[in-house]
């Protein structure tokens, strides 16, 4: 079971401006903090500062949305912003970053992300390189780290891909969330995880499950709407 929980900010802290609806993506970073409600506390007590939209913590199964999404992030950044040129959702793990997670912790991170990338029509595909350029990291749709950014900072600290991945791509969600204590569904057969949409049925996923087919069949899907999406994967197919 997975617990969302709303913590968002009182009014009079400061805020971004409105984010746009283009190029979704998650930034992963780090509390530094040993638990949620420590990293909560810290961010109440400056108006000010740097803090994520979420908090997830792989060890209680649990999400704290901290910041209303529609709005940016504030903080340091590359002198052009580009957490604000596309639709840039950060969140935080409760870790330090230094300390490296184990793996079951890194795959509960995992499927943690996979429920934000259901909430947030994020393409649940991630980014394993190096440092982006602005242009780069403005037009990718999916999971990058904070260190991918322009002139990003060195944070979560290292995390195994295979095991993040692992929860991300075999952790399904039900129609989702703003609900504490929602239950998920885990595909335990590879097999059923693996099915392919029908393309009759095309019509019913959301533009991130979309995006991750589109993804997986090396399709640009870059500004398309759905009806365009579904249209350049049918014919993928065919």
């Amino acid at each position: 079971m997975i617990e969302v929980l709303t913590e968002i900010m009182p009014d009079g802290f400061k805020r971004g401006p409105e984010l746009p609806f283009i190029n979704p993506k998650l930034v992963v970073e780090s509390t530094n903090t040993q638990t949620a409600e420590q990293a909560i506390w810290t961010y109440k007590r400056d108006l000010v500062s740097h803090r994520p939209h979420y908090i997830l913590d792989p060890d209680e199964f649990k999400i704290h949305k901290v910041l209303d999404t529609d709005y940016g992030v504030i903080g340091e950044f590359h002198p052009s912003q580009p957490q604000w040129a596309s639709r840039c959702v950060f969140v935080s793990i409760v870790k330090e970053d230094t300390i490296t997670l184990t793996a079951e912790q890194e795959e509960s991170v995992g499927r943690l992300l996979r429920v934000l990338c259901d909430v947030e029509a994020v393409p649940a595909i991630t980014y394993e390189g190096g440092g982006m350029g602005t242009s780069t990291f403005g037009a990718f749709e999916g999971i990058v780290f904070w260190s991918s950014m322009p002139n990003g900072r060195a944070a979560p600290g290292k995390i195994n891909w295979t095991n993040l991945n692992k929860g991300l791509q075999d952790y399904k969600t039900p129609e989702l969330l703003g609900i504490a204590g929602e239950d998920t569904k885990i595909y335990e057969d590879e097999e059923e995880a693996a099915v392919e949409i029908s393309t009759e049925d095309l019509d019913l996923l959301t533009m991130a499950e979309l995006k991750e087919i589109a993804s997986e069949a090396g399709i640009a899907y870059s500004n398309l709407r759905k009806a365009e999406l579904v249209e350049a994967i049918e014919t993928a197919r065919s």
